[in-house]
């Protein structure tokens, strides 16, 4: 029996209408869909995303991949050897799986990681990338802010790690993109702050969807607001006519 074919396949930053047509093709033509999960008790965001474009179909498969939004290296090797050995098990057997992927799944995703675990159990399976709409543009469009235009330069950094080189990218960049805001909101301002940058960031929180929050005032934030959804945009440059587009 011939391997079934893995598609990385991205759903967009968390509004089922900005899902690609080719993604919905992808997933509904699935044997199989695969989907993160960081807790049992909840349902996953990946499958609210595409759940309204789902057709019905009774023989599709779910495979939860139980991966969890940790820093523990060793919690994350055994999860991502578990999920990688969960998927080979199910291509192995001739089925197609549509892996999901929260916005693309080339950028901070899960896609890389099983990527490895399936090159190590068998380099020849065929993937195949179906590319989504990221935070990188999506929340830009919220704003109505173009990202870079001429020579400038862009810099985009998960915060879910440490930010010391933050204070040398403001320099040598002109527009900065800072996702994944974990566990560093309080981090970040103080750096805007010592920088001079605070009036020139933006935080947006679950852009595109339901409950979006765009805050011009980054010093009336608390922790509170760290949030895998959230994400702040920064123009080292004059931001006065994007700060009067907002109010």
């Amino acid at each position: 029996m011939s391997l079934g074919k893995l598609y990385g396949v991205g759903i967009g930053i968390g509004s089922s209408d900005l899902m690609t047509l080719r993604a919905v093709e992808a997933i509904n033509s699935a044997d199989v869909i695969a989907i993160q999960r960081f807790d049992m008790n909840s349902v996953p965001e990946a499958l609210r995303v595409v759940k309204p474009n789902l057709k019905p179909k009774g023989e599709q498969e779910f495979l939860y991949l139980d991966l969890p939004h940790s820093m523990n290296s060793e919690l994350l090797e055994f999860a991502w050897h578990k999920a990688g050995a969960d998927l080979y098990k199910i291509l192995k057997k001739g089925k197609n799986i549509a892996l999901l992927c929260e916005g693309d799944p080339l950028l901070f995703g899960i896609y890389d990681y099983l990527d490895e675990q399936l090159l190590a159990a068998d380099p020849t399976i065929e993937k195949y990338i179906i590319p989504g709409v990221s935070c990188i543009t999506a929340i830009p469009a919220v704003l109505n802010t173009v990202i870079a235009e001429g020579d400038e330069r862009i810099a985009v950094l998960s915060a879910a790690y440490e930010l010391d080189d933050l204070p040398e990218i403001i320099d040598l960049f002109d527009t900065i993109l800072l996702t994944e805001l974990t566990h560093s909101l309080a981090e970040i301002i103080a750096i805007l702050e010592k920088k001079n940058q605070l009036h020139n960031a933006v935080y947006v929180n679950r852009a595109a969807m339901v409950g979006q929050k765009i805050v011009t005032d980054l010093a009336t934030l608390d922790d509170q607001n760290d949030d895998y959804f959230s994400m702040i945009m920064i123009k080292t440059k004059n931001r006065e006519q994007v700060l009067r587009e907002l109010s």
